[in-house]
């Protein structure tokens, strides 16, 4: 029955409304895909300096001025302002260990889309709104993660959100927006807890920049009578006024103007050419040559033709600051990757902005246009409510029933929700980051490979003597399991050491290891398997160096010194006396992980198996590595390994087998078949050499060493002509590329050709004149066309500008004149 009205007019029946929205699956689908992204185990090794530096500060209620952590950077400058993530992140952790800080980081994350979401939550409650979040959130993922930048994500949406409303407002007619003045406030908590603060002035000015031109705009065509008093002229100073305050509040901290600046000194350090860039794969960019697009890229890229798409529909409505700020986050994304997730953040703002006034008026906190009087009396229904008042709509429509309309938006909604929930399983059962071979796992705590913890206990049960040589990843944990025990010799804080002591550390990994030992007083070597492993042979061959621990991450060796008599006689590992590694834990997913359908790789086994290797005990290895095939018999890295394995012990036809079956198994990597055409061609089997390295070219493009290679094995068949313009290939690719160069003079001379061989010789000599075979081979070739003198003259210079090694340019002159 009708109830009354007190007028008398009595309410039709209220329609029985279903009480679960359509649009509620899209949304429970797309915050699971959120929570699988986010609470991921701590795998980034900064965590542990920060935590480091935050028990310092509170532990010693001041903050850090010089290093005190490391040995080669003792003393330097040290500007850290994100005290205060470092001080919470340790407070987190104190409280709840590691997980209660990554729930922690994993909640900082869910503020800042809930800020972006906030303005526009009608519009972001629909099924289209939750499809843009979703697909934000996916571009966003490569830095959800327990880092320092999370911090950064929040502030970022909170000026987005606040000088949007604001520029909005101003643009309209010049009203005020109260939050405006909370900025400066935000922007010192920003200036406190990460380096990348000095986005919030960039945000401010832009947004007062953007504001000026329309007043200006106006006032153009207006003129100065009408905008004497116009009112968007005082709110563009206020949105100036408050640039300058939030400018100002970037030097509210510890540091002053060293921390003010402190930003640019690391923007500097990404740019193309310095050594950080070159040497740290965040800072690449994703139009490097090095860098491999993943589907979060993807996203992105896909995202961004959303955006604009949006920005077209909305031309009528369109904003100066959105575009100019999408147009900022987009040169920092293709600067480097790391800042990815911060474009992720601008697309999703902005495509949910356009997409809120593309549905109608007052959706986003743009005033509403007043429609025309004929518009509203030619019998269309006003727009009223959002996505509930169309669920009572669809349903009142026919007395209740659920509609058509009503069933074409579950259809959508679940279009929407089963990839989300599809990409929720693939994210916590760790298939996305095995399937790119990243370390992320789901759940709490932290990744066992990424943490050297039995390292760490052989060295505080057995006290070796200092310094340490380790990998960067094992220094940023060492500065917080054994601060106590050892300053370590360089960690993530690659401003506190700068350029010298960093490019000092890399020359570890090309063959001068030593020199650093020597010059550093180190006496204890932590080698990182995956980080050292191309010098590992070097430390085993060395013999006043000894190895006394080996786990499947870590070996550690140290120096035959006097203090280490007793370390050495009771561990010193030595495969020839039949040493055998302990049984390890089984990889294979346990309990719920089980039933929920979770991957993981067999690292312990894959890692001791290739540890063995590089110490050259390729018969141990393949124990660990047979075990890690019959478990996991579709893992590529575990055939791969078993192959270098066998192919150290001369069993080719097997390795050649093995590496195809890797190169099968996960066809994205080349190393597999660039390792079978060079087992082929060490077994005399030239022609299948020649065919698997193009089929490796065809399949992921030329390189450099690809083509060398093929030019070898081409050379070996006879085809001197295919051979030449390969290598020719890889000069073009390389102009600096000797050994090319060289294989050139070598078939030219090999046909007697003694002009065109000097010619490629001597391009050699220009590019690496410690080349030593280019140099005999220049001095043969002159002496075959006659130019003896000119041949001593060169060898004369190259001993005076100390080119070359002086004993064999001395030889190779001395030989020619008695010639």
């Amino acid at each position: 029955m009708a109830r009354s009205r007190c007028d008398g007019a009595s309410e039709p029946p209220a329609p029985n409304v279903p009480i679960l929205r359509p649009d509620w699956a899209a949304l429970a689908g797309v915050v699971l895909f959120f929570s699988a992204g986010v609470i991921q185990k701590i795998w980034a090794h900064d965590i542990w300096w920060q935590l480091r530096t935050g028990a310092w500060i509170v532990e010693n209620l001041r903050w850090p001025a010089g290093d005190f952590l490391s040995y080669t950077a003792r003393g330097n400058e040290w500007i850290e302002v994100r005290w205060v993530y470092c001080v919470l992140c340790y407070l987190a952790w104190r409280g709840g260990g590691l997980a209660l800080l990554i729930l922690g980081h994993a909640a900082v994350l869910a503020a800042a889309f809930a800020v972006l979401v906030l303005p526009f939550r009608r519009v972001a409650l629909t099924t289209v709104g939750c499809a843009v979040i979703g697909l934000g959130v996916f571009a966003a993922l490569p830095r959800l993660v327990a880092r320092p930048e999370a911090a950064s994500y929040l502030f970022t949406a909170i000026f987005l959100v606040v000088l949007d409303g604001t520029f909005l407002r101003c643009a309209a007619d010049g009203r005020r927006s109260r939050l405006l003045w909370l900025l400066p406030l935000f922007q010192t908590c920003w200036a406190n807890t990460h380096t990348m603060f000095m986005i919030g002035p960039v945000l401010t000015w832009l947004a007062a920049g953007c504001a000026g031109l329309i007043w200006l705009l106006r006032a153009t065509r207006r003129g100065r009578s009408e905008t004497t008093h116009d009112p968007t002229a005082r709110a563009v100073a206020e949105l100036a006024l408050a640039a300058l305050l939030v400018s100002a509040a970037c030097w509210l901290n510890p540091y002053g103007h060293r921390g003010a600046m402190f930003p640019l000194l690391l923007l500097s350090e990404i740019r193309e050419g310095h050594v950080f860039s070159g040497s740290i794969v965040e800072f690449l960019g994703p139009f490097s040559p090095d860098v491999r697009w993943t589907l979060d890229t993807w996203a992105a890229a896909v995202f961004m033709g959303v955006a604009a798409l949006l920005f077209v529909m909305n031309r009528r409505r369109f904003s100066l600051f959105r575009a100019a700020v999408l147009v900022a986050f987009l040169y920092l994304a293709i600067e480097a990757g790391r800042n990815q997730t911060l474009f992720a953040l601008a697309l999703t703002w902005t495509a949910l902005a356009n997409l809120a006034e593309i549905r109608g008026p007052g959706e986003c906190g743009r005033p509403a246009r007043t429609r025309p009087a004929r518009l509203r009396t030619e019998g269309r229904e006003p727009r009223t409510g959002g996505p509930a008042a169309r669920t009572s709509r669809d349903a009142a429509s026919k007395g209740g029933a659920m509609t058509p309309m009503y069933w074409r938006r579950i259809v959508a909604s679940a279009a929407v929700a089963l990839p989300a929930l599809l990409g929720a399983w693939y994210m916590a059962s760790d298939r996305y980051a095995l399937h790119y071979h990243w370390p992320r796992r789901f759940g709490l705590g932290a990744t066992a490979e990424s943490v050297p913890d039995g390292a760490v206990d052989f060295l505080r049960r057995e006290r070796p003597q200092g310094n340490l040589l380790h990998s960067m990843n094992d220094g940023a944990y060492f500065t917080w399991a054994a601060h106590d025990l050892y300053p370590v010799c360089i960690d993530g804080r690659l401003e506190v050491y700068g350029e010298t002591p960093f490019t000092d550390f890399m020359s570890i990994t090309q063959g001068q290891w030593r020199r650093y030992v020597e010059a550093h007083g180190v006496n204890t070597i932590v080698v990182e398997r995956e980080y050292f492993e191309p010098f590992i042979p070097d430390v085993a061959a060395a013999k006043d160096w000894a190895l006394v621990y080996l786990d499947p991450r870590d070996a550690i060796f140290v120096r035959d010194i006097p203090p280490h008599a007793e370390l050495i006689r009771r561990s010193r590992i030595d495969f020839a006396a039949g040493w055998q590694p302990a049984a390890m834990e089984d990889e294979r997913p346990t309990g719920w992980r089980r039933w929920f359908g979770s991957v993981e790789r067999p690292w312990r086994h894959v890692g001791l198996g290739r540890g063995l290797v590089a110490l050259g005990a390729p018969a141990l290895a393949l124990s660990p590595l047979d075990t890690a095939a019959a478990r996991f018999p579709r893992s590529a890295e575990v055939w791969q390994s078993r192959a270098d394995a066998l192919r150290k012990l001369g069993q080719l036809e097997r390795a050649a087998a093995d590496y195809a079956r890797a190169a099968e198994l996960d066809p994205r990597d080349p190393a597999p078949l660039f390792s079978q055409a060079a087992t082929y061609e060490a077994q005399g089997n030239h022609d299948a050499a020649v065919r698997t390295f193009r089929r490796l070219l065809e399949r992921h493009g030329p390189t450099t060493h690809r083509l060398l290679a093929l030019g070898v094995s081409l050379s070996a068949i006879g085809d001197v002509r295919q051979a030449e313009q390969t290598y020719e290939q890889a000069l073009r690719m390389d102009p600096a590329f000797a050994e090319a160069a060289f294989n050139l003079g070598t078939l030219a001379a090999a046909r007697q050709d003694w002009a065109t061989a000097l010619r490629h010789y001597r391009r050699v000599l220009d590019v690496r004149p410690e080349f030593q075979s280019a140099a005999r081979n220049v001095v043969a070739c002159m002496v075959n066309l006659g130019k003896q003198a000119e041949a001593a003259e060169l060898l004369e210079k190259l001993l005076s500008e100390g080119r070359g090694n002086a004993g064999e340019l001395r030889d190779l002159l001395r030989q020619l004149r008695g010639g």
